[in-house]
């Protein structure tokens, strides 16, 4: 066979075998682009406070909690035992305080969604006791000054000892707070006055039929 035969046989060997080699060492150590994963999670803080501001510099709500994780490509955040401070713009009543096992929230914080049980409360004020609210869900956005949940709620006015001196369930609210309107939907309310009534203490409220949807405005009960 001649030497340039021999030299060609021998380079095409050469060849395979190396295309060999390198398929075998891709097989064994993929690319490292492929197995890379985007992250779930891009920032993580333990205990977190964030506050909104008007125009005016005054304090419109308070939100923190005890972790909140950022959700990577702008996804939003989701928070452990939130606590949202919501201020009464007018300055006339005391804050509510809102707060949850668990909360999530976009990124621009323009609806924030508290579950896992939700509990309101507010301070006394006037010759009203503390109020307190109820529900398992509640969506809050606060730059319509709204809040809303469709899921079972009571509303209820605490006299001495923490007894309710009226409770109101219902199913699904709609809170406006810069209306300082409460609309409830098929509700029932129940009153307990206490031995000495003040009739300045007790909420009126709108009658209608319980099979339908009811708007009712309690004085000072909203934020």
């Amino acid at each position: 066979m001649p030497q340039n035969a021999l030299s060609q046989t021998f380079l095409a060997v050469l060849l395979f075998v190396l295309l060999g080699f390198f398929l075998w060492r891709n097989t064994l150590n993929p690319s490292t682009g492929a197995l890379k994963q985007v992250a779930e999670t891009d920032q993580r803080f333990t205990g977190f406070v964030a506050r909104q501001f008007g125009v005016n510099g005054d304090l419109q709500w308070t939100l923190n909690g005890t972790a909140v994780q950022h959700g990577t490509g702008d996804r939003g955040y989701d928070m452990q035992n939130p606590v949202i401070t919501v201020e009464d713009r007018q300055q006339q009543t005391p804050p509510w305080q809102l707060s949850a096992p668990l909360g999530t929230a976009d990124a621009a914080l323009t609806e924030i969604r508290l579950s896992g049980g939700v509990t309101g409360q507010r301070a006394a004020y006037n010759q009203q006791g503390p109020l307190r609210f109820t529900t398992k869900t509640l969506l809050i956005e606060p730059k319509t000054q709204t809040a809303h949940s469709a899921d079972n709620s009571q509303f209820a006015e605490l006299g001495k000892g923490g007894n309710p001196i009226w409770r109101s369930e219902s199913i699904g609210f709609r809170l406006n707070y810069k209306d300082q309107h409460l609309e409830q939907f098929k509700v029932r309310d129940h009153y307990q006055p206490p031995a000495i009534t003040n009739t300045h203490a007790i909420p009126t409220k709108q009658q209608s039929d319980s099979s339908a949807p009811s708007a009712s405005h309690r004085p000072g009960a909203q934020p």
